[in-house]
């Protein structure tokens, strides 16, 4: 007899993520403005108008994708430390990949930004007195995002595991 499994109803848990920027993996702490979406037009006809049409309309604004991690000081951070200060701002890269796991670690959700350009680094301020994390937050900006149907197959591919 044929046993059928229902999918997993648990919720994903947001603070369980992989970026790859190019095929690079960079740790992140938190990721900001992740979105997929169409700039529309909302269009009016004449006489009885009991409807409004929507357009998509070319794309006027930036899409932007904020990144933040606490810099590490220990002998494992200094190599992704030294990643990540290797990508320079203005810098292309082909795509960014952004892979949610679930409680396991297996990939269930993955985005992909194509053409991302790193816009900006910002460093949280110096402070003495205040006893937090330095933190380091990078900027990009990318033509379109997508989200990948099968999110554990393309990310063993691309990782090798």
């Amino acid at each position: 007899m044929a046993s059928f499994s229902a999918p997993s109803t648990k919720p994903l848990p947001s603070h369980n993520f992989v970026v790859h920027v190019g095929i690079t993996p960079i740790p992140f702490s938190r990721i900001s403005s992740l979105e997929i979406g169409v700039e529309t037009e909302a269009l009016s006809e004449g006489g009885e108008n009991r409807f409004v049409h929507s357009l998509a309309r070319p794309v006027a604004a930036e899409k932007s994708l904020v990144m933040e991690r606490g810099v590490n000081c220990g002998l494992a951070g200094a190599v992704a430390s030294s990643t990540a200060a290797s990508l320079r701002v203005g810098a292309v890269y082909n795509f960014l990949i952004i892979c949610v796991l679930d409680q396991g670690g297996a990939p269930k959700k993955m985005y992909v930004a194509n053409h991302a350009i790193l816009k900006k680094r910002r460093f949280s301020d110096l402070n003495a007195m205040s006893g937090e994390v330095f933190v380091e937050t990078l900027e990009f900006i990318y033509r379109d995002m997508t989200e990948v149907p099968d999110a554990a197959g393309l990310f063993s591919l691309l990782t090798g595991a």
